[in-house]
């Protein structure tokens, strides 16, 4: 491809009069009233496009479309228009920045050669703060040529087609190929949940939300917008034995507008007893489940938020993850654990298997990271050193001990325990637990290998019931094995020092 990635016809003119755009904005039609299916929690169900300030708010948060920028009136109903149109397909936040991109003010400035040329000029450029700015520059054209603007031919759309920025044609300018929770990370979430799960009365009414927005991300992979639009009927309940929520549509086509969701996925037994109790502790008339305590719908956009502060309150403030963290997570997780790409499609709520495909191409690439990107990169030293306590020496330690049966071996001597009271396994739990310090020269060896003789014998019985990829067991144990590794590479570079 030429840096010029178009070629005009010989002779081709551009030139055109505002009165020709007048008359083509006066052709465009379009309602007067748009809608918003499926608007709950105080969210804006209809706008009147004859105003020139919109406001809508969108996932509990207000966006202001302010078309008065616009001084010439015709070029404002063609940005009503063009905004009018985007919305039925894209959220409000979205088109917010929408708007912010094209700050245009004349026909002039809109025409097909000048905005061929931004397009290209941002492609070359390859410039990574330039992606959304180009794909809204040109959705925008795109818009233009469909509708026979000044200047433009149906042709055109070729010479968009040509026009595709690097390292975005494919699904991995998106879903990054990487590794969104470590083993580490994993484990750490499990064994700190362990706690909460036991003693969730114990959590005041801020602590139990957040901590039910971080497992609704994790063993959903729900997006922002559908953790916002959770209602009290979105949570089924049968007996407190099983329990599932119906996923929100939040990506609709115009032919499903104003459907009812029907995704009903299965959630643990412990987060469903968690989201029982959130919802008693709640009063007044809102009905969406991660709501505030003064009973208030609580934003969308608050929900990566929700996650990082359950990390604060378990003492790992250095980890920062999204709410898109979880949801690749468990397209990744699916993947590696053989899951078919309809399966991952349904569990992702995905209309299509592209993004399940490509997970699944991407498992092996994944394993291969996740086996030896621990130990080679400090961030994820400095991640162990956050999740054990110091190492020390036995001489200098003079509270209790670690000691236990792990397999078939007693462990002793690995390390003390600093907490005044442990409702977790000694020495499998230990390692993933602040309140541990390991001894620099204690047997971290014999632990590892007795966990590797632990997960073999789970394997033989896994194999004989075709059930090796989908067993819990196994990859909980992988992840204490890559605590117990990380901690033996701390302890040699002590010595080393």
């Amino acid at each position: 491809m030429t840096d010029k990635a178009y070629l005009y016809a010989e002779g081709r003119v551009f030139d055109s009069t505002d009165d020709e755009w007048v008359k083509f904005v006066e052709a465009l039609s379009y309602k007067r009233i748009l809608l918003f299916y499926g608007s709950v929690h105080g969210d804006t169900s209809r706008v009147d496009s004859h105003e020139d300030k919109w406001e809508i708010r969108s996932g509990g948060s207000l966006y202001t479309f302010d078309f008065t920028k616009y001084d010439n009136i015709s070029f404002r109903s063609l940005m009503k228009w063009a905004t009018y149109r985007s919305l039925s397909n894209f959220s409000v936040r979205t088109m917010c920045h929408f708007l912010g991109v094209l700050n245009y003010q004349n026909f002039d400035e809109i025409s097909l050669n000048k905005l061929l040329d931004r397009l290209n000029y941002l492609r070359i450029k390859n410039n990574a703060s330039n992606v959304i700015y180009f794909h809204t520059l040109k959705r925008f054209l795109g818009m233009l040529v469909d509708q026979g603007a000044p200047t433009t031919e149906i042709e055109d759309n070729y010479l968009l087609e040509q026009l595709i920025y690097p390292g975005t044609n494919c699904y991995k300018g998106y879903y990054e190929l990487d590794v969104k929770l470590t083993p580490l990370e994993i484990q750490f979430i499990q064994d700190k949940s362990g706690h909460d799960f036991k003693y969730y009365d114990r959590l005041n009414y801020i602590e139990l939300r957040n901590f039910v927005a971080l497992h609704l991300s994790y063993e959903l992979g729900l997006r922002p917008f559908q953790l916002f639009k959770l209602s009290y009927s979105s949570f089924k309940n049968i007996k407190d034995k099983y329990f599932s929520i119906t996923r929100p549509e939040v990506k609709k086509r115009k032919s499903e507008e104003g459907m009812v969701a029907i995704d009903k996925l299965e959630i643990s037994s412990e987060l469903g007893l968690v989201i029982k109790e959130l919802i008693s502790r709640q009063a007044g008339n809102c009905t969406q489940i991660l709501q505030n305590e003064d009973g208030t719908p609580r934003e969308s956009r608050y929900c990566s938020d929700s996650i990082n502060r359950t990390f604060d309150r378990w003492g790992a403030k250095g980890i920062r993850k999204s709410v898109y963290d979880f949801r690749h997570n468990l397209g990744h997780s699916l993947a590696m654990s053989g899951a078919s790409a309809e399966e991952i499609a349904y569990m992702l709520g995905h209309k299509t298997l592209n993004v399940a495909r490509h997970y699944i191409s991407a498992s092996a690439e994944i394993a291969l990271i996740r086996e030896k990107a621990l130990g080679q990169n400090e961030f994820y030293g400095s991640l162990i050193a956050m999740l054990t306590g110091e190492l020390i020496l036995p001489e200098d330690w003079k509270g209790e001990k670690v000691c236990a049966i792990v397999g078939k071996q007693l462990i002793t001597g690995i390390g003390g325990c600093a907490a005044n009271e442990c409702e977790f396994n000694p020495v499998i739990s230990c390692y993933g637990c602040t309140n541990f310090n390991p001894f620099v020269d204690g047997n971290h060896q014999a632990v590892f290998k007795s966990l590797q003789e632990i997960v073999s014998e789970n394997i033989d019985v896994s194999d004989r019931a075709h059930q090796t990829t989908m067993n819990p067991v196994i990859s909980q144990l992988e992840g204490t094995m890559e605590q117990v590794k990380s901690v033996i590479k701390r302890c040699e570079i002590c010595d080393e020092r």
